[in-house]
């Protein structure tokens, strides 16, 4: 009786051993099947290297960007195109990830359930094409990136990023020792983080709408600087005697920065987070890296700083447009989507995995007084004569960097019914935003818009 109950136990033993293998196993492979069917080892749908499908990756219009027939993969004949989408397209062996990564299951035809089950999808994303050659063209030189997206819908029509460089003959960027393909596998829209400057003083705005009281009947002396705890706060002009909407159109860092300290740490980290800060946007698959602002070590003059866009306060630029388009559409955010179709090669229209979703960012009576106070920017600063026919609500950003030339910011939004878009724009390490980052902006809302100029 003992050795048959022995056996009993190393039996029930097996089984459990077996039972929780079992459960790891299964568990793996719902994390990790379409790792393992997409591993470049698989002969199956790899040759050379390359994915053996036939599918296309298209534009809003139907411009193909990408071919891929039976493991040749040929880019669209016009370069700027390719370069200026490059970045959302990505590239064969995934050192720039894009479309072509995060939908590489839909591009051979497998699901978890049926496994390959072959032909492919086309997929169409939302991007213009000709869009994004124009923003490339108008950055020139400079590294740095354009968002624009449809604040309704989150449909991003512009995605580009600099450097770039064209697929069809790409240069030596190992060897390069110039800078000039510095951080070219990176897209900096969706990854780069910046010291924003002068554009964080809407979510400083925003704080200062809401727990301040009698807002618009302050005024600030700004003598081309102040004083708080010990330092000196400067500022680019001595604007005298100014209100509140007068301090945000001319960007007067006194007032935001005195405005910073009375609001303090707590209030600014909570609206902040408010804003999006912090938040990490999926994008059909794609996270953004998340914005940051930290100010629980900071004394009076640091948080001063940070009220006005610098201390350590970084910003993604995605993440900003997210925030423009949620003071544009009266407080509610639509993340952002770059992938509007699958249809597999029956015909089929399949589901698009991280589309956009809706977030109540802002209460709706303090967005529609945000974008009052970005449309004065605009009528009574910046020159609406330089924005005509956009009915643009705008802010500049100038951030300091230290030994170098500041980064050009440029974010907002067009207040139109028919052409409800937000975008932003960063230059790195250009100079003023007003003078380099806004002529960028206004040379692809224009095209967009169909505009002369």
């Amino acid at each position: 009786m003992k050795r048959i109950g022995l056996r009993a136990k190393i039996l029930f033993s097996l089984i459990a051993l077996f039972l929780v293998g079992f459960i790891v196993l299964g568990q793996d492979y719902i994390r990790h099947n379409g790792e393992w069917v997409l591993h470049p080892a698989n002969m199956a749908i790899y040759k050379n290297g390359r994915l053996v499908v036939t599918a296309n990756i298209m534009d809003e219009t139907g411009e193909v960007l990408l071919s891929m027939n039976d493991g040749e993969v040929k880019y669209n004949d016009d370069r700027m195109i390719r370069e200026s989408t490059l970045h959302a397209v990505g590239e064969p062996t995934s050192t720039i990830p894009g479309v072509l990564y995060y939908f590489k299951e839909q591009l051979i035809g497998y699901d978890m359930v049926n496994g390959i089950y072959g032909g492919g999808s086309d997929i169409t994303l939302t991007l213009n094409a000709e869009l994004c050659s124009i923003a490339l063209d108008a950055m020139g030189e400079h590294k740095g990136t354009v968002g624009v997206y449809n604040y309704k819908t989150g449909e991003i029509i512009c995605m580009v990023s600099t450097p770039t460089y064209d697929i069809n003959d790409p240069p030596d960027i190992a060897g390069d020792t110039s800078g000039k393909y510095e951080g070219v596998y990176m897209n900096r829209l969706t990854g780069g983080l910046y010291v924003p400057g002068s554009v964080y003083k809407v979510i400083t705005a925003y704080a200062a709408i809401e727990n301040i009281g009698d807002i618009y009947e302050r005024e600030f002396e700004c003598n081309g600087s102040v004083v708080i705890n010990g330092e000196t706060i400067t500022c680019t002009e001595r604007h005298g005697t100014i209100d509140f909407e007068t301090a945000l159109a001319h960007s007067c860092n006194v007032a935001f920065a005195e405005l910073a300290v009375e609001l303090g740490p707590e209030i600014m980290t909570e609206y902040s987070e408010k804003a999006g800060v912090g938040e990490r946007y999926n994008i059909n698959g794609l996270r953004t890296t998340a914005s940051y602002y930290n100010v629980s070590d900071a004394d009076d003059n640091a948080l001063a700083w940070s009220g006005i866009g610098q201390y350590t306060d970084m910003v993604n630029p995605c993440q900003y447009m997210v925030f423009m388009g949620a003071v544009a559409n009266s407080g509610t955010a639509v993340t952002p989507h770059v992938v509007s179709e699958l249809k597999s090669s029956s015909g089929m229209n399949q589901s698009v995995p991280n589309g956009s979703r809706s977030i109540n960012m802002i209460e709706p009576e303090t967005a529609d007084e945000l974008k009052a106070l970005m449309r004065n920017n605009v009528t009574s600063y910046y020159s609406e004569s330089n924005y005509a026919g956009l009915n643009l609500c705008a802010k500049t950003g100038t951030a300091e960097m230290e030994g170098e030339k500041p980064h050009s910011w440029f974010a907002g939004f067009m207040d139109d019914e028919e052409y409800p878009y937000a975008f932003v724009v960063v230059v790195e390490n250009a100079g003023y935003g007003r003078e380099y980052a806004a002529p960028i902006a206004r040379t692809v809302l224009n095209a967009l818009k169909g505009l002369d100029g």
